[in-house]
């Protein structure tokens, strides 16, 4: 049995799953999971009300800035009028080049030509919230004796998008898999749960070197905005890279040179 404290109370059971966020207590008490800053993300997040000129559908925003590369500013809309606003960037760059976040924020914010006119007269509902992320760039043991990972707290974080909710869910389906097959064996240890790590790298390990792969590709503005001008003038080619960030075998292309040449013979 494995024991839990919590301020409710002492609970035991045959396994225990860590689903406990990007700072999991069950990580940091049974994992060898650290911060690696070249798998790390830096993040601020700020609510904002009355953020003009959002899409009328809504759409989510990721701008990419020179500063903060490789990392983006994205505009959440939310309902109220208002938008979930906020910057990430990997640690190990944010480190390098010692950067105040909260500065580049903030000056993007008021002086950028393409979001200063959208936030003149907006409201910061709250101060701005820091946040680390542990991205799924990098295999680490994800289980033990009589424990299980999964999200964020496995460390599953999307390297390109930021995004945790998707492969969050998904080691959840295949957290409750194989606890099935624990209780069936009676068998809780870390020899049988390695099968739990194996399938999770099965099913999500080839999309997330793909979102490693166009993480880096951020490091190299030139590259990045060419794909971009061609893609906003060619309706084809830009339905292509949305889908592609959702789609993990058209994402596969994105690593593809023969990608990047095709996209040389588009006028």
């Amino acid at each position: 049995m494995i024991t839990v404290e919590t301020n409710a109370g002492e609970f035991a059971a045959e396994i225990v799953v860590g689903a406990d966020g990007a700072h999991s207590v069950i990580a940091k008490q049974l994992s060898q999971i650290k911060v690696d800053k070249e798998h790390y993300s830096a993040g601020l997040r700020v609510y904002y009300e009355g953020v003009t000129q959002m899409h009328p559908e809504n759409f989510i925003e990721l701008h990419f800035f020179q500063d903060i590369l490789p990392g983006y500013l994205w505009i959440f809309p939310l309902p109220n009028n208002q938008a979930n606003v906020g910057l990430g960037m990997l640690s190990s760059a944010v480190s390098a080049r010692k950067l105040n976040l909260k500065e580049i924020l903030e000056r993007l914010l008021q002086t950028h030509p393409a979001l200063a006119p959208r936030f003149k007269n907006a409201q910061a509902l709250e101060s701005v919230k820091g946040f680390g992320l542990p991205l799924g760039s990098k295999k680490r043991p994800l289980s033990g004796n009589r424990f299980l990972l999964a999200g964020d707290a496995a460390a599953l974080v999307d390297p390109f998008s930021g995004e945790g909710i998707g492969n969050a869910i998904r080691s959840g389906r295949v957290a409750a898999e194989h606890i099935i097959k624990c209780f069936a064996q009676r068998d809780f240890s870390v020899k049988f749960n390695k099968a739990y790590d194996q399938e999770i790298y099965r099913r999500m390990w080839k999309e997330l070197k793909i979102s490693r792969a166009l993480q880096m590709l951020c490091k190299y503005p030139r590259l990045f905005n060419f794909i971009i001008k061609k893609a906003s003038r060619r309706n084809y080619l830009n339905q292509f890279l949305i889908e592609a960030l959702a789609n993990p075998e058209k994402k596969k292309s994105l690593t593809n040179p023969l990608f990047y040449l095709r996209i040389l013979m588009f006028k």
